[in-house]
């Protein structure tokens, strides 16, 4: 056989050989689906890397990381520090009566409308941060612990203890921590072109079809057919959320009007 189709026959092997790798990998565009009220995306790049999203009424969660094939699984591992939710930064023995928490975002902007619970010898008192991110407790107690709440989320932070002789604490809210999702060794199983996943209920699976044709390894954009990185304005309707700049990309669902944020810290205004 001439050595010039011994060439192109190995070249036509290999081609059909990576077309039918490319195939079978899970690399690709996934959505959620038949679940009523709750949007959802996952993308799976060739590269190893993944981005996830889930909205569920006014609460958004985001994750980026690795994942990789383990037989008929794939499993995620979120990338990042899982750093804690609100910080104490500083306390102090004000001359005001009361006690004063106060709340504050990385860039010193108060956060309002968070739930505190304050604990005491006496048991657990509650308000919520005002305009300027101030919850106050007219107690005469010292206080022991404080936990915070945001009830969009469903979340309660672990108790902070605090030291007994100070009535004025500052803290930082974190709100990625709040807002990623820790996938640890996370397995999705494989069932054909649909990825089942048990991380929100160890007892209901979660679909996850794959889009066709294929999406390729760049996030989607607002306006796909638009090249600008421009600023855009990111709103969630009916979540009550005031209008943030953010940059691309964003992930867009298909049948909702919902723009995921990932920074809950610079969006209460609830």
């Amino acid at each position: 056989m001439p050595a010039k189709f011994v060439y192109l026959f190995v070249l036509l092997a290999a081609t059909a050989s990576a077309a039918s790798q490319s195939a079978d990998s899970p690399a690709g565009h996934y959505y959620l689906r038949g679940v009523r009220e709750v949007g959802s995306e996952l993308l799976l790049r060739p590269d190893g890397k993944f981005e996830y999203m889930l909205a569920y009424g006014a609460a958004d969660y985001m994750a980026s990381g690795t994942w990789k094939r383990d037989g008929d699984s794939v499993v995620l591992n979120t990338e990042g520090k899982d750093e804690p939710p609100f910080k104490l930064l500083r306390s102090s023995a004000a001359k005001s009566s009361g006690i004063r928490v106060i709340l504050k975002r990385p860039g010193g902007q108060p956060v309002p409308n968070i739930d505190v619970m304050l604990k005491t010898d006496t048991g657990f008192l509650n308000a919520r941060t005002d305009s300027d991110g101030v919850a106050m407790f007219e107690s005469s107690q010292p206080a022991k612990s404080v936990m915070f709440e945001i009830r969009v989320y469903n979340f309660r932070s672990k108790p902070v203890d605090l030291n007994p002789a100070h009535n004025e604490f500052q803290f930082q809210i974190n709100g990625e921590a709040i807002t990623t999702v820790q996938f640890k060794d996370e397995r999705l199983k494989i069932d054909g072109k649909v990825l089942e996943m048990r991380f929100w209920n160890k007892d209901e699976v979660m679909k996850y079809a794959k889009q066709y044709p294929p999406t390729s390894s760049t996030p989607l954009h607002l306006d796909s057919t638009a090249e600008s990185h421009e600023p855009v304005l990111a709103v969630l309707p009916n979540a009550g959320y005031s209008l943030e700049r953010f940059r691309p990309p964003f992930f867009v669902m298909p049948s909702f009007s919902l723009i995921p944020l990932h920074r809950i810290d610079q969006v209460f205004a609830r």
